[in-house]
């Protein structure tokens, strides 16, 4: 299967599967447009997928490393819990 092929099975060709596909899986005026910005093409090669560097959602853009809104206004992203808490009571866990 080429490059090409494998990323429309995951977008295009999910979205169908699922019955989304009125919404979802292209670019087109009156869709929901999620959109993924990269690095590097996965055309070039699918590993190229794991360049991401922005996610947009919703009209914002993100920071795909923190999650940070960048667009249209930065803020930072809340801090989960597991992002700081430490494990505690755990077989094999020092804290």
């Amino acid at each position: 299967m080429s490059n090409y092929d494998a990323l429309r099975l995951a977008t295009i060709k999910g979205c169908e599967a699922l019955g989304l596909d009125n919404d979802l899986g292209t670019i087109e005026v009156r869709k929901v447009a999620d959109i993924l910005i990269m690095n590097a093409n996965p055309l070039d090669n699918l590993r190229n997928t794991n360049t991401l560097t922005h996610v947009v959602k919703n009209g914002v853009v993100y920071d795909a490393n923190t999650l940070d809104e960048v667009a249209p206004i930065e803020k930072k992203a809340e801090t989960f819990n597991w992002q700081t808490k430490k494990p505690s009571g755990l077989p094999g866990i020092k804290n």
